[in-house]
């Protein structure tokens, strides 16, 4: 086994085993708890310029089915684990490590991905490097720009108008800031016409669409003003109107509301809820 490394923004190292492609990554080092559904959080679009973090430790134990993806392909900039397992099961179609290779993501296991998460957790997000060499990895980091300060949501957002299910039934727009496959596949089954719109067609999706959905997507919601000027649009039109991660933080913006950014998000199958009613 080849030595690997996780190295933060802070200078901190955490050493591991190479799995996947050969090569680095750079990203923002962050940390999901949800026990299974990696092939969905690792090709959802809101992870886009991420390092994923599982905080459950046997990662790959059912391996890889095409079935499961929330886009085309791998959308995280690298992964750490503690233990990438062998797959055994009768829908798999290849291995974690394989899938990992095949899309030229880097990987690293073995490492203590709880001593990891706490450090996260207490200090807060921040930018990491996935490499086989320390001081490169302390190059990458420096040199990177932040999180923050790019715009990913035109990097996973579609560049051509597609469409699902018949004409017939009512349309749902999705203005496309990195929609989950999931998402379109459950309006879908609940007899919907889904028609996708890249980010900056926002005005079709109102105009054209007896509903809209602003999407999920990766980065920064304050770098997104354009999608301000729609949700204006949307409250003037009193268009239904539904926003999911992103797309309810831009809602939020268009409202009047300010953004902050969590020390870090929560990234899981299982969501915190505050009753207000009995505190």
């Amino acid at each position: 086994m080849r030595r690997r490394y996780l190295v933060l923004q802070d200078g901190s190292v955490y050493r591991g085993y190479a799995f996947g492609a050969n090569a680095n990554a750079v990203g923002e080092v962050v940390f999901t708890t949800a026990n299974v559904g990696y092939p969905e959080s690792l090709t959802d679009p809101s992870y886009k310029g991420q390092i994923l973090v599982f905080t459950s430790p046997l990662i790959g134990n059912y391996g890889v089915s095409q079935d499961q993806w929330e886009s085309d392909s791998i959308q995280v900039s690298g992964v750490v684990v503690f233990d990438a397992t062998s797959p055994s099961h009768y829908t798999s179609v290849m291995s974690l490590d394989e899938w990992l290779r095949r899309e030229g993501v880097p990987g690293v296991f073995r490492v203590d991905t709880r001593a990891l998460t706490v450090k996260l957790r207490e200090v807060g997000v921040m930018m990491g490097a996935i490499v086989d060499d320390v001081n490169e990895g302390l190059r990458l980091v420096g040199d990177a720009p932040r999180y923050d300060e790019i715009d990913f949501t035109r990097l996973v957002s579609p560049k051509d108008i597609v469409s699902y299910g018949d004409d017939d039934e009512p349309c749902i727009g999705i203005i496309d800031c990195g929609v989950k496959l999931g998402i379109v596949r459950s309006l879908l089954a609940r007899g919907f016409r889904v028609v996708r719109y890249p980010c900056t067609m926002w005005s079709k999706a109102i105009s054209n669409c007896d509903g809209v959905l602003l999407s999920n997507g990766p980065g920064n919601p304050n770098l997104l003003n354009f999608l301000v000027d729609a949700v204006v649009d949307i409250i003037r039109d009193r268009k239904p109107t539904l926003g999911i991660c992103l797309g309810h933080q831009v809602i939020a913006l268009g409202i009047g509301a300010r953004l902050y950014k969590m020390k870090y998000g929560h990234r899981a199958i299982n969501k915190p809820v505050l009753d207000l009613l009995r505190n």
